[in-house]
């Protein structure tokens, strides 16, 4: 998925924080072409999901990488809240990227959104 349309998403949840709203936590998950136990996109997606919360926090709070190739390949963005201290993004990245697979398994595409971060990941 671009950019683009992972910016549709996460704006409006900005916008909230910047207008004093509560906090959002929430997950959409795909429920079409979604992949089967044992894939290999599996196996990319879990390598994605090991690596991009640490890589986001050694990055100051975001990182978007791309492993597989082809039908397998599993792109993913992090992003940590620019009014969150270090802290409570280490546990939201580490909240939110367990909780993903728990809430939507074999998904193909996640948006997650947390009170300090946002995940999301797709084909």
């Amino acid at each position: 998925m671009a950019l683009r349309g992972f910016l549709n998403l996460v704006l409006p949840v900005v916008s909230l924080f910047a207008l004093g709203s509560v906090p959002v936590a929430g997950h959409v998950c795909s429920t079409t072409g979604n992949f089967t136990d044992g894939s290999q996109y599996q196996v990319n997606l879990d390598n994605l999901i090991s690596n991009l919360p640490p890589n986001a926090i050694a990055n100051g709070g975001f990182a978007n990488t791309t492993v597989g190739s082809e039908d397998n390949k599993v792109f993913g963005l992090a992003m940590c809240y620019a009014d969150r201290n270090l802290t409570q993004c280490q546990d939201c990245l580490r909240n939110i990227s367990r909780d993903v697979q728990q809430e939507c398994p074999f998904s193909r595409e996640v948006k997650a959104c947390y009170d300090a971060c946002v995940l999301h990941y797709s084909d």
